[in-house]
This record gives C-alpha cells, structure tokens and sequence, in this order.
C-alpha cells in the first residue's frame, strides 16, 4: 500500500522542507510532496483555517513520476479531501473520504473569501458526484453533503481508536504522571486538541471557566492541550500548555475530560481517545456527533453553558467518574474498534470498486 501526503504539518516546520519517502511498516510506503511552495502556502493560508485547496492542481504540475505510476497502476486510489480530486480525476476506481462536509463549514465559519469558498464548493461537488465511493464519518455529513451537493449513493464508516494502546493508567502510572507535572490535589479537567478553528472556540470557553471560578474550593485545573493554542500560558485554575511531545501523560494525570465544541463538522476523534482512556467525559451534543453514546451512561452530554455545573457533579461524585469512565471504554472497545472499522470499509471497497459480492 503506499501512502501519498502533501505539504507539511505544523509540528515539522523546521524539520523537513523537501519531498521524501519513508517505510512505515513493511507494506506501508509514505510519499510526501514538500517544497517551499507549501511553507509559503501555509503562511498565506495561516492560522484562517482554509484548506489547501489548490493542492490537486499543485499535484499535476509536480507529482513525481513515481506517484503518477502509482495512480495508473492501482487497484483502487483513496483519495483524504476532495481538494485532490483534479489530481485523481483520471484515476479508476476511486474512493472519497470525507472527513468533513467541507463547503458548508467554511460557509458557516466564514473561512476564506467568497471566491475561495465558491471554489471549494465547486472541487467538493465534483468529487463527490464523480467518485466511485463515498465514505463518510458520520450520519450528519451525509445528510449535509447530500443537502449542499445532491443526493447520490454514499456510506456512513465512522472512525475509530487503538484500545490497546489506549489503555487506562494503572494507580502508579498516574501517580507518577501527576508528580511529573507538577499536579497536587487539584481535580484536573483536560481539553485537547489540534489547531482548528472550533477548537480555538473551545479553549476560549475553559479560560472563562477558570476565571469563574478563581479562589473557589474545591480547586479544579482546566488544562487545554495540544496545537490547538500555541504558546504556553498560566494562570489560576488555568495552564495551556502550547505543542506536547505526547499527550499519554496528560491523559494519565487528568480527572476527567471535556469536549465543548458547538461549530464545526466530521467526527471528534478526541472523544473517541478521552473514552478508551477511561476518564469521564463531558461533551456537547455537537462534540458528541458521531459518536452513539447516551447521555449519563457513557458520558455527561449537556449544552455549553450547562458544562461547568457538570463539572462540579463529577468533582463531587467518585463513583459517577468510575461508572461512566468504565462503560465509556467498554462502549469504545466493542464498538469502534480500528479492526471492525478496516473491515467495514475493505468490504465497501470490494463491492463498489473491485466487483466483489455484497454479504
């Protein structure tokens, strides 16, 4: 299987500024187009959230030769986001992935121009009218993307987690995670995220969360983690702790998890993570799309504004963290497991590319 990427992700700025090739694992080739042209890109695009919505066009002045060679001789070509479909076009069969209902976010969040929204429309519709597959994350960017693109054949395979890498501390793990950053008795509310634009809306919220509740016992720590915010920053109640290295021993360290996302599209793959760690959850109805768990079962589900009282249940409640942290696993670990997922879609993949017969 080889594995194409293009530009760069924020975390490599520095570290690799030309195309490269690697093995992730024996049958797994990654092919990266880098150059100048992405680091400029991304500094123009900055911190607006717009895509790369010229990369298709990018890749068929500079695609390698071997990458081209690749396409025309596959069984089938997977394609991540339809900016790459003027790329595929000429490919068959080929498979979209959609990560998210992307026109309508940009519309919604008024990302990028007018000009630039109308493009990406523009690309989204073909790829999706003219792909062999469509496989979406969830049933809300179905219904979306069949509202904004019109109706058409396309399948809902949500996404998953390794539960065996995600695995809960144990007390020394935890105790240990804890002395290591410097945590006391304080009850440790955890946020994490990548930079996006619905999360940067997140992390606003848990900073007015812990200005409220300056000088109040029992003391909570509301942790935001992760790209989502630059730099370090502390203050009472409150550390954003700017790029990590690995969340493992934040995940390790937290009491419980929060997901207040209200904006946005695609599937949280952070509940999915908070979950299979067995912490206790508390999320929108929004940041729990995707995800089928009941509200007091699985997780704590409640409007934004209603979070912080949340909060203080949990702090106050020992047993409820056990409970829902338990039966938020189990849920993970029966339903959303990488293995279930691969099967699902290899059988999609099957039946709508290589002929294969539906079970």
């Amino acid at each position: 299987m080889r594995l194409f990427g293009y530009g760069i992700r924020r975390f490599e700025v520095g570290r690799r500024l030309r195309s490269f090739v690697r093995t992730i694992e024996p049958r797994l080739v990654e092919e990266r187009l880098v150059s100048w042209r992405n680091v400029l890109d991304y500094v123009r695009r900055g911190r607006s959230g717009l895509p790369p919505v010229d990369a298709g066009a990018v890749l068929r002045q500079r695609a390698s030769d071997a990458l081209r060679r690749a396409c025309k001789d596959a069984d089938v070509v997977q394609y991540e986001c339809p900016w790459l479909w003027p790329f595929v076009a000429g490919s068959a069969p080929r498979v979209l992935i959609a990560h998210n209902a992307e026109s309508l976010m940009l519309r919604q969040l008024a990302i990028g121009t007018s000009r630039e929204r109308a493009a990406a429309a523009a690309l989204e519709q073909r790829a999706w009218e003219e792909a062999d597959l469509v496989i979406c994350f969830t049933e809300e960017d179905r219904a979306a993307l069949r509202d904004e693109h019109g109706d058409r054949d396309a399948h809902v395979v949500p996404l998953g987690v390794d539960c065996e890498q995600l695995q809960p501390p144990d007390p020394d793990e935890r105790a240990t995670a804890r002395a290591r950053l410097g945590l006391g008795d304080e009850f440790v509310v955890l946020f994490c995220g990548a930079w996006h634009l619905p999360n940067r809306a997140a992390s606003d919220a848990m900073r007015s969360w812990a200005r409220a509740r300056v000088d109040r016992d029992p003391p909570r720590l509301h942790v935001v983690a992760g790209t989502v915010c630059r730099k370090r920053e502390a203050a009472s109640g409150l550390l954003v702790t700017g790029p990590i290295p690995e969340m493992r021993t934040w995940f390790a360290a937290a009491d419980c998890c929060v997901n207040p996302v209200v904006t946005g599209s695609g599937a949280n793959v952070k509940i999915l993570e908070y979950l299979a760690m067995g912490l206790p959850v508390v999320s929108t109805p929004f940041g729990a799309r995707g995800v089928a768990i009941e509200d007091r079962r699985h997780a704590l589900i409640c409007d934004l504004d209603d979070i912080p009282e949340a909060l203080d249940e949990l702090q106050r409640n020992a047993d409820l963290c056990c409970d829902l942290g338990r039966a938020g696993r189990q849920f993970v670990c029966t339903h959303r497991t990488w293995s279930a997922i691969a099967a699902r879609r290899r059988e999609l993949i099957d039946v709508h590319c290589l002929g294969g017969a539906a079970s």
